[in-house]
């Protein structure tokens, strides 16, 4: 049996749960690049529809801290971005293009294409790091060990 060995004592691990919260990887460089592409492209497409959302709120809508250029430099670690589906993500910025003037059809439409540029943003441009002293991955696997990953969307 594998064993997790902390400075409390040794215990047996049978399975690995991997969560968003920034256990292995670092949250800002996945979440936070991920979070200001769906925020820029949600403003975006609001602009390009006559609607304006008040700059100085898009922070409070994900719970997240920009620096001068927009950057996600931190977040609440009880806010919507740490803490909620990906469901509730979306349902967020929908209620503020609804809250705009858009139908919710419409601004749900809106917001999955957000979505779907953020996520295609993730995949070419694979911002995620690792925290410091992680072990890599692969010298983790050993037999008679079941690997899995769950994709909530």
């Amino acid at each position: 049996m594998t064993e997790l060995i902390t400075p409390q004592g040794n215990y047996p691990v049978s399975a690995i749960l991997f969560d968003k919260d920034g256990t292995l990887l670092q949250f800002i460089s996945l979440w936070g690049s991920w979070g200001e592409c769906f925020l820029t492209q949600f403003n975006r497409q609001l602009e390009q529809r006559g609607l304006r959302f008040p700059t100085q709120h898009l922070a409070s809508l994900l719970g997240t801290v920009h620096d001068a250029e927009g950057r996600i430099t931190d977040y609440d670690r009880n806010g919507p971005l740490a803490m909620g589906t990906m469901s509730d993500l979306y349902a967020i910025l929908s209620w503020q293009g609804y809250l705009l003037g858009l139908s919710w059809a419409e601004a749900v439409e809106l917001v999955d294409s957000c979505r779907n540029v953020a996520d295609a943003m993730l995949e070419q441009s694979r911002p995620v790091r690792s925290l410091p002293g992680l072990v890599p991955f692969g010298r983790v696997r050993s037999p008679g060990h079941t690997y899995g990953r769950s994709d909530c969307r």
